[in-house]
């Protein structure tokens, strides 16, 4: 009696079997022996099964190498390998219509799934009723491949919409772009580009940077770490006149908050206060680093400057002290000889900034509490008095004789000055004394602490009469 191959169902005739039929035997299977070697067979598939045979001493569709499935198919076809004590390899090809999967099994175990289109080679391990069928092509290590077209998951190599691939390390030559300004690599010119087609600088981004946890560190190793503020703006020219300045910016401003930080170049030099309305959010005023509001000068025209925003105020990051002093010139009081006279003011009032320091009903300067020092110069020149022979101006700190001052309030030393200390002039001349004193103040709880006098003094060759003596007194108040 004959007996079979297990895997591709061969016949082997016993020993003095098939006399004088041997030969078709033969035959039979050299065919099967060539569909195993070489063999390709078109299976046509229908439905939603089929069964891949392999039979014993005949030809069957199971015994073909490579199988060409084709068919209209409206579902997934499940191919069920039989016997499933059979060992088999496969190259497949779905060639069906109906854009439909065809899954191969053999028994319980797992089975492989190829998709319309593709083409698999696909072990069937034989295991009997818990047999598995494995994708081996799942399973290819390759150190060297060249693509030239087909797909990845499904979209083809080099179309618009590809899918997302995980690499460990991405080499390569020549420029970069990924949609048109995502992000742009221009190795030329050694520079890449966020949102920037054509970038200018090393790296170019076209938006907004933004950290959420860890923050930017500048070359000045200063961090930029509030997450809930990000915008740092970008360099614009102001538009507005009058102090008024509006900044529109690219990217806008979408709302203030503590931290925000502008550049911009003002379209016209500021003359007193002035605000800064960003990305139309609203005026703010803009202040010096010390939270003084603007005098004039401080922004000019075709200057570049930068603000940050304390949540109340835009604050000058590049404002600087400032030295603004007023100049009073005194009416021509007649004074008596040997005598210290205090200097009055002429009319109206001086200011310092917009408050007024001193007035005509006063005869001393109130210096502003922020003050911290004082440059004063006292300055005089003779009269039309001619027995006037020498002239001096002074300084004092409280009312009464130049002194330190009868309440102690300032901590000065008094100066008087007359012409070289000489008395010996005479006639009508322009003989001129001044000096300079710089007080550091003291603040004090005294309703004078920060009052300053000016005196002068007269001295007469022969001893009596009068003068009118005009001083000039310049106070420079130091912010």
């Amino acid at each position: 009696m004959s007996t079979y191959t297990t895997n591709t169902g061969i016949e082997k005739p016993a020993t003095g079997a098939q006399s004088g039929t041997w030969g078709a035997t033969v035959n039979t299977n050299f065919d099967i022996i060539d569909r195993a070697i070489n063999g390709v067979g078109a299976v046509t598939l229908s439905g939603g099964t089929h069964t891949l045979t392999t039979s014993d001493g005949s030809t069957s569709d199971g015994q073909y190498k490579l199988i060409v499935f084709g068919g209209s198919l409206s579902g997934a076809n499940t191919i069920t390998i039989s016997p499933n004590d059979a060992d088999k390899i496969f190259f497949v090809y779905n060639n069906t219509s109906g854009s439909q999967n065809i899954v191969f099994s053999q028994g319980s175990g797992a089975n492989v799934t190829v998709p319309n289109g593709t083409t698999k080679i696909i072990y069937a391990d034989g295991g009997g009723s818990g047999a598995i069928v494995a994708d081996l092509t799942d399973k290819f290590a390759m150190g060297n491949v060249n693509i030239d077209g087909g797909a990845i998951d499904g979209t083809v190599i080099g179309a618009n919409s590809a899918a997302a691939a995980t690499v460990t390390t991405l080499t390569g030559s020549g420029d970069v772009t990924i949609d048109t300004n995502t992000l742009k690599v221009d190795t030329s010119n050694n520079r890449v580009g966020i949102l920037q087609a054509s970038p200018t600088v090393p790296l170019e981004v076209g938006g907004i940077v933004f950290s959420s946890t860890g923050g930017f560190k500048f070359p000045d190793s200063t961090t930029q770490t509030s997450a809930s503020s990000p915008y740092t703006g970008a360099y614009a020219v102001t538009t507005g006149s009058s102090n008024v300045y509006a900044l529109a910016p690219s990217p806008s401003l979408s709302a203030y908050a503590a931290g925000n930080r502008v550049f911009f170049e003002p379209n016209h030099t500021n003359t007193a206060a002035s605000t800064l309305n960003v990305s139309a959010r609203g005026a703010k005023a803009i202040k010096t680093v010390y939270g003084e509001a603007l005098a004039g000068g401080e922004l000019i025209s075709g200057g570049i400057y930068s603000a940050i925003y304390d949540g109340t105020d835009f604050i000058l990051v590049n404002s600087e002290k400032k030295l603004r002093g007023c100049v009073v010139v005194g009416n021509a009081v007649s004074t008596s000889h040997d005598t210290w006279t205090q200097f009055t003011f002429a009319s109206g009032d001086v200011k310092y900034d917009t408050s007024s320091i001193a007035d005509d009903s006063n005869n001393y300067f109130t210096i502003p509490t922020d003050a911290n020092a004082v440059l004063m110069t006292a300055s005089t020149m003779l009269g039309t008095s001619s027995s006037v022979v020498a002239v001096g101006a002074a300084v004092a700190g409280s009312s009464g004789i130049p002194g330190t001052g009868s309440s102690g309030n300032y901590n000065l030393v008094a100066a008087n000055i007359s012409d070289n200390g000489t008395y010996n002039y005479r006639g009508i001349r322009a003989i001129s004394a001044s000096n300079v004193f710089e007080m550091p103040l003291i603040n004090s709880s005294a309703t004078n602490s920060r009052r300053l006098y000016a005196w002068k003094y007269m001295a007469l060759s022969a001893g009596s009469g009068t003068g009118n003596l005009p001083l000039t007194v310049a106070v420079t108040i130091l912010e």
